[in-house]
């Protein structure tokens, strides 16, 4: 099994939770072009981060991996 780190859910999650803290910290001016694009992005970004992770569990069940959550 692949180190978390090297996953692509990892990496969608952690630039998803870097935009949403960086919106949180009032970086951009509400209403602003950079906040609706990133905000944009960071939902693009779940979504996929989602989907990776089902594809994965799905994946996993399917070999018969024990502990995948899947279904």
């Amino acid at each position: 099994m692949k180190p978390g780190y090297k996953t692509t859910e990892f990496w969608l999650t952690l630039a998803a939770g870097v935009i949403g803290a960086l919106l949180l910290a009032d970086v951009f001016v509400q209403g602003s072009t950079p906040f609706k694009l990133l905000t944009a992005f960071g939902t693009v970004l779940n979504v996929y981060g989602y989907r990776a992770s089902r594809i994965s569990a799905k994946a996993a069940d399917a070999r018969g991996v024990v502990g995948s959550g899947g279904a």
